[in-house]
């Protein structure tokens, strides 16, 4: 403090500065001012000091600071920006990292919403213009999707977020996010294709397999028409077969077949369903029929599916067991269709389950 003294006096003007004070009960913060005292003939005579406690003040101030750097990271962290647009001074803010997500628009989005709307891809323009202004009207928060253009590539999707805010019932600021999700809108549009593809390809083996399995479950009807053999249902012993089959088709390895087999034997029929993929785990295989038994959790994809998944089989209530039906199911590791020598042991067994009714 004499420092400052020695200061005013030799320049003879008033100065401000902050003082930290240490105490025991934590550190306080003054907002000084000092001063040259003068007599009516302006010689100076003496120094004055103002001082005012702003510790509360300052604590505030480095609470707000911190506050803003959070909240910058997480919209740095979740690739979001903001804006506030004051609808009676007409103009908007935008948040720092708004042009990294617009694309680096040039000259930025605009201060004023009639800028932003001209960067609205044309398609969308009217349908998102018809949603801010129905928010207008009636205030409400909404969220809206639309296309940006951008200078290079694609325009870009973008996802909004809006808050209305007002005063006696008329709006008086909209509060909103901006997020580009132009990446999570085509994942999710291959994602749909790929579930197409894929039913397109169950109804395609689905039809390529109806033939010889309706055989099968013919033979099944004529035998047991041929006598009363206890549990012999054909409709559901077809569910038990289409069960096997399911699994068989999800679980091969692209570019392999499938192969079904049935035979007769002199007390009961094989149904057998086999395909190529690698082998069930040997500890698995005492357990892989039990209702709803799962394996352990790994990353092994067997012939009947990756090991964390429901067995070959579920059993549930709609789902019959061959030994309802007065039969038994059975799975065991063989060759493949055909009999060459394996170079691994893996590389040429799969799991066949079979089922005797």
């Amino acid at each position: 403090m004499i420092s400052k003294d020695r200061q005013v006096l030799a320049t003879g003007q008033t100065l401000t500065f902050e003082d930290v004070e240490h105490t025991p009960s934590g550190a306080r913060v003054w907002l000084c001012t000092k001063g040259v005292l003068k007599d009516t003939a302006g010689q100076a005579f003496g120094i004055f000091t103002l001082r005012r406690d702003i510790t509360r003040h300052q604590r505030v101030e480095e609470e707000q600071a911190l506050h803003v750097e959070r909240l910058r990271l997480c919209m740095e962290a979740a690739q979001v920006g903001t804006w506030d647009w004051d609808l009676e001074a007409g103009r908007i803010r935008w948040s720092e990292n708004i042009d990294s997500i617009l694309g680096g628009v040039p000259g930025g989005p605009g201060d004023t919403y009639e800028a932003f709307l001209q960067r609205v891809l044309a398609e969308d323009r009217t349908r998102f213009a018809q949603q801010v202004a129905a928010a207008l009207k009636a205030p409400a928060d909404f969220e809206a999707e639309f296309q940006v253009y951008v200078p290079t590539g694609a325009p870009r999707w973008m996802h909004s977020k809006v808050r209305v805010l007002t005063q006696g019932g008329k709006a008086t600021r909209m509060l909103g996010t901006l997020k580009d999700v132009t990446r999570e809108l085509q994942m999710e549009e291959e994602s749909r294709r790929a579930v197409d593809f894929q039913e397109q390809l169950v109804g395609i083996v689905s039809h390529d397999i109806r033939g010889p399995l309706g055989a099968i479950i013919s033979w099944a009807r004529i035998m047991a028409a041929g006598g009363p053999a206890p549990g012999w249902d054909p409709d559901r012993l077809g569910q038990v077969l289409s069960n096997l089959l399911e699994n068989a088709l999800k679980y091969s390895p692209p570019d392999t077949q499938v192969r079904l087999a049935a035979r007769g034997e002199k007390e009961h029929v094989v149904l057998a369903v086999h395909n190529q993929g690698k082998p069930i785990p040997p500890e698995l295989m005492p357990h892989i029929f039990e209702p709803f038994r799962r394996g352990p959790q790994s990353s092994l994809r067997t012939a009947w599916g990756p090991a964390p998944r429901s067995c070959p089989l579920p059993q549930s209530p709609r789902s019959p067991s061959p030994h309802l039906l007065g039969g038994a199911v059975d799975v065991s590791a063989r060759a493949p269709f055909d009999s060459r020598p394996c170079s691994t042991p893996t590389e040429a067994f799969s799991g066949t389950p079979q089922a005797w009714c």
